[in-house]
């Protein structure tokens, strides 16, 4: 039977409104004293440093990706004015940007007409995507790996421009000429690949066009087992092309390096700034022009750029990556060194700024910070899980936020609960940092905690049990007085269940205090590693509890994963204005899976609703937390991701303006056939979110809208009924959509 479009939309409205949630930004966080700018930025760890203008308004932006998790993260440059940063977090256009980048991701203007393109990883090369930017910020579908010439002297053949995974490139215009090069380490990470770019030669600077003109660049190499350079005599190289500054090509004869291409002795040739996957510093290779013509190395330094401006030199844990970037907007670039790694190195304080005083191709660096955007966010190194409870009993709710770990040279044990407690009004919270290590969890020597409470000793006040790493949980009784603040005594031995067996499902346990059944007691709900809930029937009575397994896949609930192998479930069960229960999921995609059809039915299937609730991405390993932080009698959200930081959610007043139907905007052709376009009524302001559901409630289309009038592309959904929905501040409308 067709749906008729008013009939799809009187399906479709109740759906649509049922949980509406606005991201908050400006939510306030102290921490040592000082309010954090960007408080809910999500945390940093291994990042890679670009810029754009991602919202079209004159002003370069900051595109900052991060290695681990594949988070992108926008910083709107919001003054300008020269030597001045200011910084505002957003995640308003990560939608604009694809959702598939991975490794290493570098923006530049790859085809001379000023708006950077995006250069991501692929394989053993890259892909371009397009910034086909007109009235927003859009972004063209990916090239193919992007291929170069190359002429060893017999059979002349095309293949992938190489740069692996674990390495960053330098791309830069090598020769002035107004075209990308490209510079990336050999298969070995022992000498250096220059790629010409010959588009500005062929006259058409458009289309990319690489030619492998050196397999040696520079004259030098790198130890296979180490960071030593041998350059001049020492140095041998029998598979060298001809001098990359030449226009003809002649006869030729330890994974892991980052590269910067930049002129540091302004003449007219650009050095090398090397990092190494075995060391904590950086190496500057000074480049200059041999009696022969080549391209060689002359010096190096190997505490860049403590020579230059005599700074300090940049050093790291491991395989420090530099980026030239002007952050300050004073027209010159400024060095940012960050980590290239996945593990092992530092997660808090991981980004170096050092500012540029000097000239662009003339540097002098004086040395700022070792934590460059995150002194202004909660970062606790890798991933955090929001927990909400008021440990202090002031009535206003407090955030305890444990982390995965952080790094800390010779420590494996940095697992910590940090309690921020709320300092604001029951209608208005802020945070203040009060204890960093709140019960002294490294003294324990666990690792991958998370606490949940709950009342397990029937004197109405919640206990807390802990749960680790290993699959151990313990219980923390309350013994505080009525109204005191809570003070948990820790169990000495870990929880066993009704069997007097170990309770041990599993790693990284992930539990959470819940009367599931509703019998009146606390049961146990416990999410772990392989992504599956274990659930543990409370059998005991209101003051002893008593932990019966009952299941160790709820729900046939399985996180969604990366691989397929481990969805590190992190479960948040709720009850909905009708007291029935539904499941938040966190995961290791960074989804959160929403289900329902769980009352009365914990035998059966859960019903999977969304694997994407709300399309809120915080990035990789959510934890997700629900409580109504601001009185309003509606839950808001907390979501924790692997970057160590956290983004909250406001869930919209149910007495928001509602407007339904054309008057707030026009959608034409209506039929429409690939495309449609909106126009917005006077009262909408821009920003706003457009999403458009089938007549099933799924969402099938997110996108930003940034003008009062915008074209979209709709070739990708099938033919029948849809509801357009657009957010603006306190306004939502809806439309029908009829697509061809």
């Amino acid at each position: 039977m067709k749906l008729t479009a008013t009939f799809c939309l009187m399906l479709v409205v109740p759906v649509l409104f049922a949980q509406n949630y606005q991201r908050q930004y400006d939510i306030p966080v102290t921490q040592d004293n000082e309010t954090l700018v960007n408080p809910w930025a999500g945390g940093l760890n291994s990042c890679q440093i670009s810029r754009i203008d991602v919202n079209l308004d004159g002003k370069k932006d900051l595109f900052v990706f991060d290695r681990i998790g594949s988070r992108i993260n926008i910083y709107l440059n919001m003054d300008d004015t020269p030597g001045a940063m200011n910084y505002k977090y957003t995640l308003e256009y990560n939608d604009q940007f694809p959702t598939n980048l991975r490794n290493w991701v570098l923006l530049r203007d790859m085809n001379c007409d000023g708006k950077e393109d995006i250069c991501g990883n692929t394989g053993s090369g890259f892909r371009i995507y397009w910034n086909i930017s007109s009235d927003e910020l859009e972004f063209s579908a990916p090239t193919t790996t992007v291929q170069a010439y190359y002429d060893f002297g017999s059979s002349p053949f095309t293949n992938t421009v190489y740069c692996i995974a674990p390495d960053v490139p330098a791309i830069h215009d090598y020769d002035g000429d107004g075209d990308m090069d490209f510079y990336s380490w050999n298969e070995y990470s022992t000498s250096l690949y220059f790629y010409k770019n010959m588009a500005v030669e062929n006259g058409d600077c458009t289309t990319p066009d690489f030619i492998c003109r050196n397999r040696c660049y520079g004259q030098f190499g790198e130890g296979t087992e180490s960071f030593s350079l041998s350059l001049g005599e020492a140095f041998i190289c029998d598979f060298n092309v001809v001098n990359p500054r030449e226009s003809s090509s002649g006869p030729m004869r330890h994974t892991g390096g980052t590269l910067l291409a930049i002129d540091l002795d302004q003449d007219d040739m650009r050095d090398l700034i090397i990092g190494d996957v075995t060391e904590n510093y950086l190496a500057a290779v000074m480049i200059d022009e041999s009696v022969s013509g080549v391209d060689s190395a002359t010096f190096y330094h190997s505490d860049f750029p403590a020579t230059f401006q005599n700074t300090l030199p940049a050093t790291l844990r491991t395989f420090p990556a530099p980026f030239y970037e002007d952050v300050n907007n004073d027209g010159v670039g400024d060095l940012i060194v960050g980590v290239n790694t996945f593990t092992d190195g530092e997660d808090r304080r991981s980004l170096l700024l050092f500012l540029n005083e000097g000239e662009d191709n003339l540097p002098q660096f004086t040395y700022i910070q070792d934590n460059f955007l995150q002194d202004g966010q909660i970062d606790l190194g890798l991933s955090a899980y929001p927990v909400v409870f008021d440990l202090n009993n002031d009535g206003l709710k407090d955030l305890l936020v444990p982390n995965r770990r952080y790094f800390e040279f010779g420590n494996n044990f940095t697992s910590k609960i940090w309690y921020y407690r709320n300092t604001g009004t029951a209608t208005s919270p802020a945070f203040t940092l009060a204890d960093d290590n709140w019960m002294n969890i490294p003294s324990l020597e666990w690792q991958n905690v998370y606490p949940t409470f709950g009342d397990l000793d029937g004197d109405e006040d919640d206990d807390m049990i802990i749960g680790n790493l290993e699959g151990e949980l313990y219980y923390f009784q309350n013994v505080a007085a009525a109204g005191a603040p809570a003070n948990f005594v820790m169990s000495p031995t870990a929880i066993v269940d009704a069997d007097n067996v170990l309770l041990d499902v599993g790693q990284n346990v992930t539990p959470q205090i819940m009367d599931m059944d509703d019998d009146g007691l606390n049961d146990l709900v416990i999410g772990e590693l392989n992504g599956n809930i274990n659930y543990y029937r409370n059998t005991g009575s209101a003051t002893a509890y008593e932990f019966t397994h009952m299941a160790d896949t709820l729900g046939d609930v399985v996180a969604t994963s990366l691989l397929g192998i481990q969805g590190k479930a992190v479960p948040f069960f709720f009850r909905n204005a009708n007291n029935e229960l539904e499941l938040l999921l966190g995961t290791e995609t960074g989804q959160i899976n929403h289900y329902n059809n769980i009352s009365g039915n914990l035998n059966g299937a859960f019903n999977l609703v969304t694997e994407d609730y709300e399309n809120i991405r915080e990035g990789e390993r959510s934890a997700v937390f629900l409580s109504d932080l601001n009185h309003d009698n509606i839950d808001d959200l907390l979501v924790g991701n692997v970057g160590g930081g956290l983004g909250i959610y406001f869930h919209l007043p149910v007495d928001v303006t509602v407007h339904h139907g054309m008057d707030q905007l026009k959608v034409y052709p209506n039929p429409a056939q690939g495309f449609f376009r909106l126009e917005l009524n006077s009262a909408m302001t821009w920003p706003a979110m457009m999403e458009v559901f089938d007549c099933t409630g799924r969402l099938v289309m997110q996108k930003m809208i940034t003008a009062k009038q915008q074209t979209i592309p709709c070739e990708h959904l099938q033919a029948g009924t849809y509801i357009l929905r657009l957010r603006s501040g306190d306004i939502t409308a809806s439309a029908p959509l009829i697509l061809k």
